[in-house]
């Protein structure tokens, strides 16, 4: 699995602080979305990043791939189309 997008959650408020924290650290990485205690960050290097990224952090409590966005009225549907997404694909943890 590979992808563009990595979410990062952190302690709500340490978003600024983890913001700057990865511009730092991974230059690579751009920041894309943020709620509160949920951040993205978009990959601006030439290749994907792999479930293999690693994240130099200490504001971050968990991060990892984004499958990227889904869409729909109907859960039914949108857990189809995440089931689709990972077909192929093993993992460790899955964050919904």
């Amino acid at each position: 699995m590979e992808s563009e997008f990595l979410f990062v959650c952190c302690q709500v408020g340490a978003e600024p602080a983890l913001k700057s924290e990865i511009g730092r650290n991974s230059p690579n990485l751009r920041f894309a979305f943020s709620r509160p205690g949920f951040v993205t960050f978009k990959n601006a290097g030439e290749n994907k990043m792999t479930p293999h990224v690693e994240l130099r952090s200490v504001f971050a409590r968990t991060f990892g791939l984004s499958l990227g966005r889904v869409e729909g009225d109907n859960m039914q549907s949108m857990a189809k189309e995440v089931c689709e997404k990972l077909r192929g694909h093993s993992f460790e943890h899955l964050h919904v």
